[in-house]
């Protein structure tokens, strides 16, 4: 089995353990640019998924149809964050840029005063912890949204989506939506697909992503946001081995 840098991989199954060999070709060998495709969706920083306290002017966050979009269960996404937005009266634009985001099995969202809003969220595989609320606070974390990006940190995520997921629900991360602005107008996600081989998101085919891959598959450690399940039917099995593998192999 050939991939496109001049290296061949093989597999085997050895005492219930997935062996994984790999031989360098010594000429030929590239990294491999993993993006492809996009679509950039405007977020109104004042609207959110999370939970809120005494923020009357906070919105619903909208749910967007994942299909619409061209993408569905299995997919791998680059989740990156475009712009910033002024997150109090007189505080300047882009001065807040945080983000997050929730997969769900529905577009349905809840009333602000619950902690589970979306209930048909799916976990993600990238767990972080939400904030309270700015007012009386509150509890706003739920398990299966991921983090985007921190106002301070890199600008994007990149996730697998889940077995079951039509749409994604994204929002500003804060703790009090309604006096948020975004004056120029430039605070969007673009959700791009992003090489299903490049397992381990850092833009490159390598065999980082063949190691990152096996272990996850073993049940030793993923990748956040990535998952064994390779081809998104909701079981782990040699199939998504195989899958993977044959990703792998194309490059991208």
């Amino acid at each position: 089995m050939r991939n496109k840098h001049g290296s061949r991989a093989t597999a085997s199954v050895w005492g219930g353990t997935v062996v994984v060999g790999a031989m360098v070709g010594v000429v030929g060998f590239a990294w491999a640019e993993a993006y492809a495709g996009d679509v950039t969706v405007p977020i109104n920083p004042r609207a959110t998924y999370l939970r809120t306290s005494n923020d009357a002017g906070a919105l619903a966050a909208p749910a967007i149809d994942l299909a619409s979009i061209g993408f569905g269960p299995g997919d791998v996404l680059r989740f990156e964050r475009l712009g910033g937005y002024a997150h109090q009266s007189g505080s300047p634009d882009n001065s807040a840029s945080g983000m997050c985001g929730v997969f769900s099995a529905g577009s349905v969202l809840l009333g602000g005063s619950e902690r589970h809003r979306v209930p048909g969220a799916l976990d993600a595989s990238a767990p972080f912890v939400s904030g309270r609320t700015f007012y009386n606070s509150l509890e706003t974390d739920i398990p299966e949204d991921f983090l985007i990006t921190a106002n301070a940190g890199p600008g994007f995520a990149v996730v697998q989506v889940p077995a079951g997921a039509t749409h994604v629900f994204v929002c500003a991360l804060d703790s009090l939506y309604h006096d948020n602005t975004d004056p120029n107008g430039d605070f969007a996600v673009n959700i791009r697909l992003s090489c299903r081989a490049d397992f381990d998101g850092d833009g490159f085919v390598d065999f980082f992503d063949l190691d990152a891959y096996v272990g996850c598959f073993e049940g030793v450690a993923c990748v956040p946001g990535r998952n064994a399940d390779f081809n998104g039917d909701g079981f782990v099995d040699f199939f998504d081995l195989d899958d993977f593998l044959a990703s792998f192999d194309a490059g991208c």
